[in-house]
């Protein structure tokens, strides 16, 4: 392997401790447990949280708050979620049949809130954490892959879709409640959007599972860089793991177990089992 190269945000995605880097994580969907290593005292323990038929997608975890579990249950459409902060769990009635959940901070009050796409309707069904409401967003069409993030830096995730026939990337602005078209991508890649230059905004970024290389682009400087980080079969799970405010492409081998992580910090990289 090699490299060429505040509040809710997708810096602190699976920060399980709360040092400001994510930390490896998997989830044992047989018995129901969380693995979590915890990056600032090198230890790792075991969350019991979710049951059968429980969700928890990659997509979903890239827009997961730092320090928080949230199954969301397909069947019964409630989201359970533990708290942290108080070592307790709620639930949370917000769904139905066919969507895609997609939490973020959507009112950017720094909490993560349940929110939902329907593939069908093309609608974001986003629950306001701040105001105890809901309100609906249409931003889609078919065949999209929702994206989520923070797009213009104004602390709230935005909406926003990539098309894999086209390449490009739609995202809706919450900062101006505008829209625009970034393109962005090319056949077979894995959309994997991050705040990769550290300017606070989330950038379009794609993996390429052909030639393991990740094209990032920069939102601070509107250029583009390529980086080299993968093998064959992996699974890219990007996050600040260094802690330097800026996204690092990683992969999860599920044959190994091993964890292949680019370090921004430092440009070097290293290996978590």
């Amino acid at each position: 392997m090699s490299t060429t190269s505040s509040n809710f945000n997708i810096q602190t995605v699976f920060d399980f401790d709360g040092d400001g880097k994510t930390d490896p994580a998997v989830y044992d969907p047989i018995i129901f447990n969380w693995f979590l290593w915890q990056s600032a005292t090198n230890t790792w323990r075991v969350q019991p949280w979710g049951f059968a038929a429980s969700f928890q997608s990659l997509a979903t975890m890239m827009a997961t708050a730092r320090r928080t579990q949230r199954p969301y249950d397909p069947i019964t459409f409630n989201w359970f979620l533990w708290q942290s902060a108080t070592n307790t769990w709620r639930v949370q009635p917000w769904g139905f049949t066919g969507i895609i959940p997609v939490p973020g901070d959507y009112d950017g009050d720094g909490k993560a809130d349940p929110a939902v796409y329907d593939p069908t309707t093309f609608n974001w069904f986003l629950w306001q954490s701040a105001t105890n409401t809901w309100r609906v967003q249409p931003w889609g069409f078919a065949g999209i892959i929702p994206v989520p993030g923070d797009y213009d830096g104004d602390g709230k995730t935005d909406p926003a879709v990539y098309d894999p026939i086209t390449f490009n990337w739609f995202l809706w602005q919450s900062a101006t409640n505008t829209w625009r078209v970034q393109p962005w991508g090319f056949a077979g890649v894995i959309p994997v959007p991050g705040d990769y230059d550290g300017d606070g905004k989330t950038d379009p970024a794609v993996y390429d599972p052909i030639t393991f290389n990740w094209f990032l682009w920069a939102s601070a400087t509107n250029t583009w860089r390529v980086a080299t980080l993968g093998i064959a079969d992996v699974i890219p799970v990007p996050g600040d793991y260094d802690g330097d405010g800026k996204t690092d492409p990683a992969v999860y081998d599920p044959t190994t177990f091993n964890w292949y992580i680019w370090q921004s910090a430092t440009n070097t990289w290293r290996v978590q089992p």
